[in-house]
């Protein structure tokens, strides 16, 4: 069995927390009020909480409207997927086989789960 390959957890963290902060204040004008990232084996999970701009929060006061936020996010994420991938990419160094973002409008949170190719190591 091919042994995992070491990360720097607290290093790796740091660097997806702060790159998925800048990201989401490029393309959004403002990032999350929480982010956090873990790394387990074979996947990294980051979570989000207060992410939805002003604009996005009036209009999900109702379904219909919460659906059209869902709508966009899912745009969004298709369309800066490969961004997402390079950023967790570099900050593992291991490959992403595939990942799934979705986002909770109604209580304003969202998570995004990428797997991995290799298992990784926390050293």
């Amino acid at each position: 069995m091919k042994r995992p390959v070491c990360v720097d957890n607290i290093n790796a963290k740091r660097h997806i927390e702060d790159s998925f902060k800048s990201f989401m204040s490029k393309y959004f004008s403002r990032g999350p009020g929480v982010v956090k990232g873990y790394i387990m084996e074979d996947v990294v999970l980051v979570y989000c909480e207060d992410f939805l701009t002003t604009l996005e929060k009036n209009l999900a006061k109702d379904e219909i409207g919460q659906c059209y936020v869902q709508i966009i996010r899912k745009k969004i994420s298709d369309e800066y997927g490969d961004f997402l991938v390079d950023m967790i990419e570099t900050s593992v160094g291991r490959d992403v086989k595939t990942f799934y973002l979705d986002c909770n409008v109604a209580n304003n949170s969202l998570c995004c789960v990428f797997m991995l190719n290799e298992a990784t190591e926390v050293c």
